[in-house]
């Protein structure tokens, strides 16, 4: 639910892998971010990719949901997490 206005839910993702592609995040573009915690759980899930003013790295949720409304820090992270851009998806597929 975190991207459902861009991905509804049962959309097909096809990313390749930032180190296949040779290239440096782009914003506006849409990322699969791996988010480490200290016991070892791994989320992957899909963001957009923005940088502010500042020249900080953000992951971005595009959803309706009021709970999925706030950016992640790339750079800063969260506590007890790491947090990384893994991939980059580079076609979609929606539900009919």
């Amino acid at each position: 639910p975190s991207m459902n206005l861009i991905y509804p839910q049962g959309t097909i993702l096809i990313c390749v892998h930032l180190e296949e592609l040779h290239e440096e995040p782009t914003p506006g573009k849409f990322y699969i971010m791996q988010d480490i915690d200290t016991h070892g759980g791994i989320e992957a899930t899909v963001k957009e990719f923005q940088l502010d003013a500042d020249g900080r790295r953000w992951a971005w949720p595009r959803s309706n949901d009021p709970r999925w409304q706030a950016p992640v820090s790339l750079d800063e992270g969260r506590d007890g997490h790491t947090i990384e851009l893994k991939a980059r998806v580079v076609f979609s597929m929606k539900p009919e």
